[in-house]
């Protein structure tokens, strides 16, 4: 009997489940959801999967529409999930079957995306696709708070065990050739524990890393191979930004007003943006200063996001094109931020 194939779903990640068997399918426990003249989206709970694995589910469908149900294609969001059914329709009080095979070897984190079936008749079937990729061995803090991140500061962190066959003897970590390098490595109280040495300052008040390592999985011989990042964010005081974006350009008598966009980590409580503070704004391109007033402000935790307009002559604009990058320096209460590299979009 003939297949019709169509592709569902997915998110964002990276790995290989087992070196010997990359392209073999885990079966998960049957679903099943009942299909109604409504056409309510059906909720499909994965639950937690290993990043990098392929996994396959049975959705047993119960027609309980007044027509038959004979699908014929899908329209969805990504390749990470393709669905097969069979090329035939299913009466009203019959059971139909989707079968879902789920690639997680480009996902990692939260699954939740929508799939929309059609059939012959016209009506269709939603499904919503949810469950959570998660690697055998993620560090114990998503985001590592740290003194400070000078060269040759040593900072700790942990890499905590996911599931149950994880075996710690065996984690190998591949040699870091970024900011970081690994100065010890040791197994303790049924984590890795990590100490970490600062070999290149980062320009920013926060650095990520990619770690890439090997372990084994208990009573198999399966090797993992997982890559997983590491966010450091140095409690340095700052009020340097970390990023600066102008967008959205509309005309005005002086000239084109866009908003702007900034975020900065580590502000001083003494030191913030409000609504209607203004600052300058200095164009190295024509060496001059002109004033941007902030619009919103918000700070969560050690991050601040600030949104503002700024009036740009059209003579500058007119030489400057959409994703060119600017330089300019920002310049608060008599504080000099320094100079910073600023893409523009959106110019008419």
């Amino acid at each position: 009997m003939p297949l019709l194939v169509a592709t569902i779903l997915a998110a964002n990640a990276f790995l290989s489940c087992r070196a010997e068997a990359s392209d073999a399918f885990l079966s998960l426990p049957d679903q099943t959801v009942t299909l109604t003249e409504s056409e309510d989206s059906h909720t499909i709970d994965l639950g937690r999967l290993r990043a990098g694995c392929n996994y396959e589910v049975k959705v047993k469908y119960l027609n309980s529409r007044s027509r038959a149900f004979l699908p014929t294609r899908a329209h969805v969001s990504c390749n990470c999930i393709v669905g097969s059914f069979a090329d035939k329709g299913v009466d009203p009080g019959s059971y139909g079957e989707l079968l879902l095979r789920i690639r997680t070897k480009t996902v990692a984190g939260n699954l939740g995306q929508q799939a929309v079936i059609e059939s012959e008749s016209g009506s269709v079937m939603k499904l919503e696709v949810r469950g959570s990729a998660i690697h055998g061995l993620e560090f114990s803090k998503s985001e590592i708070r740290v003194p400070s991140l000078k060269q040759g500061d040593i900072f700790d962190a942990a890499l905590q065990p996911q599931f149950d066959d994880v075996d710690l003897d065996s984690v190998v970590i591949e040699p870091l050739h970024g900011n970081l390098s690994l100065s010890s490595f040791e197994i303790r109280n049924g984590s890795a524990h990590l100490k970490l040495k600062v070999e290149r300052k980062p320009s920013t008040s926060f650095l990520s890393e990619s770690f890439k390592l090997k372990y084994k999985s208990k009573d198999r011989e399966s090797l993992n191979e997982e890559s997983i990042e590491l966010f450091a964010v140095s409690n340095e005081p700052s009020i340097k930004p970390t990023f600066v974006r102008l967008s959205g350009a509309h005309e005005t008598d002086l000239g084109l007003v866009f908003t702007g966009d900034i975020m900065c980590l580590n502000f001083p409580d003494s030191f913030g943006f409000n609504t209607g503070d203004h600052f300058d704004l200095v164009l190295e391109k024509k060496n001059i200063t002109l004033q941007a007033t902030v619009k919103s402000s918000k700070k969560l935790s050690s991050v601040v996001k600030c949104q503002f307009e700024v009036a740009i002559p059209r003579e500058v604009i007119s030489e400057t094109s959409t994703g060119e990058w600017l330089k300019l320096k920002v310049r608060f209460n008599g504080n000099d931020l320094g100079w910073f590299r600023c893409v523009v979009e959106n110019v008419q």
